[in-house]
């Protein structure tokens, strides 16, 4: 496995994996997808390709403030997903904010997801709850 930081040629996989894999909660949800903005995020965050077998199957953006690290998305192509991928890259995700001395990653994830559960399993704690999301969070020790 690979965990790559990402440049602007990764901006299409990328914005086409989150569609194809949020589509029913954004659809569920009333959500219109805004590729403009998607651009406009895409510069802010700090993003990280995972590859497998020197194929690109997920990706992970981050942004960070100042003692926790934001996961704005994880996702893993469908066909990779059950296969330690996304535990493989959470665990990059935490070597990176104990680099930075955060002690905090923090995420939102919609009710009806499923990985809402698989993030508890990591150790994360749901924080607050609002509209259709939860607002997680996994504290971090050395």
């Amino acid at each position: 496995m690979e965990f790559i930081r990402a440049t602007n040629a990764d901006i299409e996989f990328s914005e086409r994996l989150i569609i194809s894999n949020m589509s029913r909660y954004f659809n569920q949800y009333s959500i219109n997808w805004d590729h403009q903005r998607f651009i406009q995020n895409w510069t802010s965050w700090q993003s990280y390709i995972l590859r497998h077998n020197n194929q690109a199957v997920g990706i992970v953006c981050l942004s960070f403030f100042p003692e926790h690290v934001y996961i704005n998305d994880l996702q893993i192509k469908p066909q990779f997903q059950g296969q330690g991928i996304g535990s493989w890259a959470m665990s990059q995700v935490e070597v990176l904010a104990l680099e930075r001395a955060d002690n905090k990653i923090r995420l939102r994830v919609y009710h009806a997801n499923p990985a809402k559960k698989w993030y508890l399993q990591l150790g994360f704690s749901v924080a607050m709850t609002e509209n259709q999301t939860s607002g997680m969070e996994k504290l971090l020790t050395n």
